[in-house]
């Protein structure tokens, strides 16, 4: 049988993993948002037709651009 403190310490890091997610799907989020709305932006301007898959893709590969830049970087 599993005592009481073993729950506890299982509920504080499985909060404590809950809580990184979190943050980090907010802070994905809100990347996602402004890329989105500066692409927009620049393909009114620019007189395109503006979708969200397109700017999707092209804040995901500034993302995965970002993250080999920091890789590299770091060796």
């Amino acid at each position: 049988m599993i005592g009481i403190e073993a729950w506890k310490n299982f509920f504080k890091a499985l909060g404590s993993f809950l809580g990184i997610v979190l943050i980090l799907a907010a802070t994905y989020f809100t990347s996602w948002i402004i890329t989105i709305g500066i692409i927009w932006l620049i393909f009114k301007l620019l007189n395109i037709t503006f979708t969200v898959k397109v700017a999707t893709g092209i804040w995901l590969a500034l993302v995965f651009l970002e993250r080999f830049i920091k890789g590299s970087r770091g060796k």
